[in-house]
């Protein structure tokens, strides 16, 4: 249900607030979706953790900078802050530059008395009570929209995913159906006391559901407790009969040799053995186990898992090859080492990326292209002189950027493909830049950085209004080869 036929079903229900709020909320939960720069992933709660992180790490006063101004704007809009904790965010924008120890205890103070999200639920009642309240919209607009952004980032915060997070209110204001008379199918979050119960208790609970009832739901997802779930693959760069490893929640072992360990085997389950024998290809498996509020980012969870296990391994050997799990197939087991789903991706296989989006030359000018090529033969690669060679280095850490897969990688080496081109050439504008060195190599590189990074988002961009294009007017509109587009549909799509 999305936020039109919400608005359409509840229309004599809702208040103008409440319509106000359902609109924004998708709006903001949909940028968050599409990784939209307009978006802010910075709320209070991310601002304390960070300035903690830099205290302990870099004490940058650069960053420390950044980080107070942010604190400072905060305290300014948010309520919660002003009330709870407003004293206490004044000393730490006083001393975060001077005093780094006191400012760390005033941070981890805050940080200790807002876990378990009750800095969330504390956006979530401020919301719910500001859509009761009798003030009209034009007085409480700011407020309501400055509360959602954060209330979406704390979603993220708890460990709900895009996705999840776009789908909150479609699932609070979702009715339900019968199906075959005992079973009843809603998405709206039923109280668990209601599970078991008959289906007439369940009907006549939703039936009951008012509009506060609805939006009081919203603090209930900050109630839902983590559940343990292991995933098991095949790992691949590791040999060896007698493979019986731990590093913190990753466990790698030789199949064969280890039965104790085999998820798969050990289970009945008809789907459990088929892809056992799947597994059976590769001797060396893998279990990873996690803690999840939402099924869609656990194989996020799973790669920092595997992540950190690798750092480990290649700190103690010398690793010649690519360690991987393999996502294509993969087993599901609960706390209880049940079995509990199966699944695959191959968005991370190389040879899927291959497939789809290979390098193609049917639209490019050869002749010219070698012409280029040969230029840069002559004047870089084949070339001896210092200024070639960093130009050959900087092309190097730009092609790894290209290659990484994980936004810090990129970011690092772009970061070095560019900082090494400084060697070529510091002039740079002295109007627009500090005069200090270090500062001139800083404004620069994160003012180029971006652009890397916004090629993927100009393409998706592209894509997401050719899907436009195709689904609501070649399909609908192709009469006798002449495509007729909708004059709405030209000004919303800036072509």
């Amino acid at each position: 249900m999305k936020v039109n036929k919400i608005l359409e079903k509840y229309n004599k229900e809702l208040n103008e607030k409440e319509k106000y709020f359902i609109e924004y909320f998708f709006f903001k939960a949909n940028q968050y979706l599409k990784n939209s720069s307009d978006f802010c992933v910075l709320n209070p709660n991310v601002v304390i953790n960070l300035i903690i992180e830099e205290l302990n790490a870099n004490n940058n006063t650069r960053n420390l900078k950044f980080l107070k101004e942010k604190l400072g704007s905060f305290l300014k809009k948010d309520t919660i802050l002003k009330e709870k904790y407003g004293e206490i965010i004044k000393k730490i924008l006083e001393h975060i530059i001077s005093d780094k120890e006191f400012t760390l205890e005033l941070c981890k103070k805050i940080k200790s008395e807002l876990k378990d999200a009750q800095y969330a639920k504390l956006c979530c009642r401020n919301v719910i009570n500001l859509l009761k309240s009798n003030e009209i919209l034009q007085h409480e607009k700011e407020e309501i929209k400055y509360l959602t952004d954060t209330l979406i980032v704390e979603f993220a915060i708890y460990g709900y995913s895009p996705n999840k997070i776009s789908e909150i209110l479609e699932e609070i204001f979702d009715d339900y159906e019968i199906y075959d008379n005992n079973f009843l199918s809603t998405d709206f979050p039923v109280p668990n006391r209601l599970k078991n119960e008959p289906i007439e208790r369940k009907a006549d609970y939703m039936n009951k559901l008012t509009i506060d009832d609805r939006f009081e739901t919203l603090i209930k997802y900050f109630d839902k407790k983590k559940e343990k779930i292991y995933y098991v693959m095949i790992l691949k760069g590791i040999s060896g009969k007698n493979v019986n490893i731990r590093i913190n929640n990753v466990h790698i072992y030789n199949y064969k040799n280890f039965p104790q360990f085999e998820f798969e085997k050990d289970n009945n389950d008809k789907i459990v053995k088929l892809w056992a024998e799947k597994f059976c290809e590769n001797e060396i498996h893998c279990s990873v186990n996690i803690e999840r509020i939402d099924a869609n980012n656990s194989i996020e969870f799973v790669k920092k898992e595997l992540n950190k296990a690798f750092d480990v391994i290649h700190i103690y050997h010398n690793v010649e090859c690519v360690l991987e799990a393999d996502f294509s197939n993969f087993l599901v087991f609960n706390k209880a080492k049940e079995f509990y789903g199966c699944g695959g991706s191959v968005e991370d296989s190389d040879e899927f990326k291959r497939d789809v989006n290979s390098l193609r030359y049917d639209y490019v000018d050869l002749k010219e292209m070698n012409n280029e090529y040969k230029k840069y033969n002559q004047n870089i690669t084949n070339s001896n002189c210092e200024i070639s060679n960093i130009i050959r280095n900087s092309a190097r850490y730009f092609r790894k950027g290209k290659e990484s897969k994980a936004a810090e990688d990129k970011i690092l080496n772009y970061w070095i493909c560019v900082e090494n081109l400084f060697q070529v050439d510091k002039r740079f504008p002295k109007n627009i830049l500090l005069e200090d060195d270090f500062d001139k190599k800083y404004n620069v590189i994160s003012s180029l950085l971006p652009c890397f990074f916004s090629r993927k988002n100009i393409s998706d961009e592209y894509w997401k209004y050719w899907e436009i294009f195709d689904n609501k007017v070649i399909n609908y509109n192709y009469e006798d080869g002449n495509i007729k587009i909708p004059k709405g549909l030209v000004k919303k799509m800036p072509i």
